[in-house]
């Protein structure tokens, strides 16, 4: 694989980079749970070359796929390496393992830590290893010697085993204890992570597996399925709790109900300003609606609150009704405004953080308003 170069740019200066087997991502600051990659592809099962052919299978169909970004593997691409087979006959006679080959190659070769040294306050580690002259081929490599554990014997390390140069993956990945392969992919500027998704799913399931092997997704929608539960339980914690405190404070099973019955109407205008703003309806914008409900309550309190005293002083429902919202209209539209305009520069900034929040706040409180008023 050739080396990545990349030039980091600066005002007044400009570093260029050189490294080896890297693969260099830009992606913007994440809300909710850090992601590897907004779409994922796995792929779990036993055998390596079924998992490559699959996972093989898999990107190619995303590449297709109009709006997938930049699809690649998590097991990187595959690396020259020495494949040792240990001859276990004769390996278990003279005591040898794989484990224990496996040491001593790595101590040779690598170098074991054997001890640290310090200069100052920065501890360096003392690396053993081979002399220079006696790691530069493979042939080195066959003609180590090693040493057995258990009968002390120092033989070649051919003698013991083969050993052949071989490609190999960069890297394996195991997930719960099984091997696992996955595509991973971003989503272009004209689509979303759920479209792109949502195109290639009916061919991923139902993709031929051998037995043993199976497909599940990452990436965003895993996000989402961990994260909206977890959410959900919260905001029907806090309801409950809204509606106790108001309960007690009312005096009344009544009063809170029709309180809270204004909270639903911010899911139409939600629903409305995402569309309008041409945000996704993500963590964010869950967090805006979350926080809304408490605008909300607030605002229905004022006009419920002048409703029960107006009926106190023998003034009928309907028509207390109608004068709180007449008399509570122009201060809850005041404070509201105000806030609304205050928050969009957040909305025309795009920033993909702040822009579905306020544009959920935004739409829904106006929605409720109107509800208000109409009522």
């Amino acid at each position: 694989m050739n080396p990545v170069r990349a030039s980091l740019r600066y005002p007044q200066v400009t570093i260029a980079l050189t490294i080896m087997q890297a693969r260099v991502f830009l992606r913007e600051l994440q809300q909710g749970p850090v992601q590897e990659a907004a779409i994922e592809v796995r792929i779990s099962g036993d055998d390596e070359r079924v998992l490559r052919y699959w996972g093989a299978q898999v990107a190619e169909l995303l590449q297709r796929t109009p709006g997938a970004l930049d699809v690649h593997s998590d097991w990187r691409e595959d690396e020259y390496r020495l494949k040792v087979n240990l001859r276990e006959e004769v390996a278990n006679r003279l005591g040898f393992t794989n484990v224990t080959i496996g040491q001593e190659l790595a101590g040779g070769f690598e170098g074991a830590p054997v001890t640290t040294y310090w200069e100052g306050e920065r501890d360096i580690n003392v690396v053993l290893r081979l002399e220079p002259s006696r790691r530069q081929s493979f042939q080195d490599v066959s003609d180590t010697y090693v040493n057995s554990p258990l009968t002390g014997a120092r033989v070649p390390l051919d003698s013991v085993a083969a050993v052949s140069p071989v490609w190999d993956p960069g890297r394996i990945v195991r997930r719960n204890g099984v091997r696992t392969l996955t595509i991973r992919s971003w989503a272009n500027g004209g689509a979303l992570p759920s479209q792109v998704l949502a195109r290639i799913r009916p061919i991923t399931d139902k993709l031929p597996l051998p037995p043993g092997y199976r497909v599940w997704y990452g990436g965003e929608l895993e996000n989402q399925n961990d994260t909206f539960p977890e959410m959900a339980n919260a905001l029907f914690i806090s309801s409950a709790a809204i509606y106790l405190i108001l309960m007690f404070q009312f005096r009344s099973v009544v009063d809170p109900l029709v309180i809270m019955a204004a909270i639903p109407l911010g899911l139409l205008g939600a629903a409305l300003g995402l569309a309008i703003t041409h945000n996704p309806f993500g963590f964010t914008g869950f967090l805006g609606i979350v926080s809304l409900g408490g605008v909300v309550v607030r605002n229905s309190i004022i006009l419920v609150d002048y409703t029960r005293e107006r009926m106190k002083e023998g003034v009928a429902i309907e028509e207390a009704a109608i004068e709180a919202g007449e008399r509570r209209l122009r201060p809850i539209f005041l404070t509201t405004m105000a806030a609304a305009v205050g928050v969009t520069p957040m909305i025309l900034s795009g920033s993909s953080m702040w822009s579905p929040l306020r544009g959920a706040q935004l739409r829904s409180d106006w929605w409720v308003r109107c509800s208000s008023l109409s009522s």
